[in-house]
């Protein structure tokens, strides 16, 4: 098994342990999911007679959100982890598929809009993917792809952001893929402010929120969290979460 292969192999199991806690862990902020929300309808620009998909939807919780906000003809979670899709289909407005990245290219859909949130780094293919989701888009479709920066602005011990750093993607790579597949592209960068308790920090960093942290020991979870201490004095963690958001469209024939 390739180290990619056993990458993603261990993250899945972690995830699917973490389901019934899943949104809990990476709640940032009370103010976190609207904005994220409203940056996404932004970019995307639902329209009532639309059909979306979330690729990579976990619970389906952004995906009710954006469906609430933005009220578009349907909306589909698409989820690889059984756990993560199972609480996704108790949202009966939502559709509901599990599948992975390549299972999803094959099937017969067609929709105006794909959003790919955080989850770029378990694609087992990317160009591959980008090439099948292609024939799904409507016309004027368009897909949003929301990453962050191989240099995480986020308040993580230095072996963390190394590894984070080597599972992740440039923004150059991404956008490259993306044109080889078809499409324009156009990036903003953005960033959320990010003020918490340390306690509240510390126990997204023990429950391994990111999928970067699921191959540290406890003892280095611990070591690490003593590195973040000493860089933040106080009871609190004042970071920022930058965020990249990629707006990607067909070709423009000349």
């Amino acid at each position: 098994m390739t180290k990619q292969k056993t990458f993603m192999h261990n993250t899945q199991q972690h995830y699917a342990q973490l389901a019934e806690t899943f949104d809990q862990l990476w709640q940032f902020s009370p103010d976190y999911e609207p904005w994220m929300v409203e940056q996404i309808q932004t970019h995307l620009a639902l329209q009532p007679h639309e059909h979306w998909v979330d690729f990579g939807a976990g619970t389906g919780r952004f995906s009710q959100a954006i469906h609430r906000y933005a009220q578009p003809a349907s909306t589909l979670c698409v989820e690889p982890d059984a756990a993560m899709c199972a609480i996704a289909q108790q949202k009966t407005e939502l559709m509901s598929l599990q599948a992975c990245d390549q299972t999803f290219v094959e099937q017969p859909l067609r929709y105006d809009a794909l959003l790919v949130k955080e989850v770029i780094h378990h694609l087992s293919d990317r160009l591959s993917f980008w090439r099948g989701v292609k024939p799904q888009l409507n016309p004027n479709g368009r897909i949003l792809l929301i990453t962050r920066p191989q240099e995480t602005t986020l308040a993580l011990f230095e072996q963390a952001k190394a590894r984070f750093a080597q599972h992740q993607p440039s923004i150059d790579l991404l956008c490259r893929e993306l044109q080889t597949a078809g499409f324009d592209t156009q990036v903003s960068i953005i960033d959320f402010p990010l003020r918490q308790t340390k306690s509240h920090w510390y126990t997204m960093l023990r429950a391994k929120f990111m999928s970067d942290l699921v191959g540290f020991s406890e003892d280095e979870i611990e070591a690490g969290i003593i590195e973040v201490d000493k860089h933040y004095p106080g009871e609190w963690i004042t970071h920022a979460d930058r965020l990249l958001f990629v707006v990607a469209t067909n070709k423009k024939q000349l």
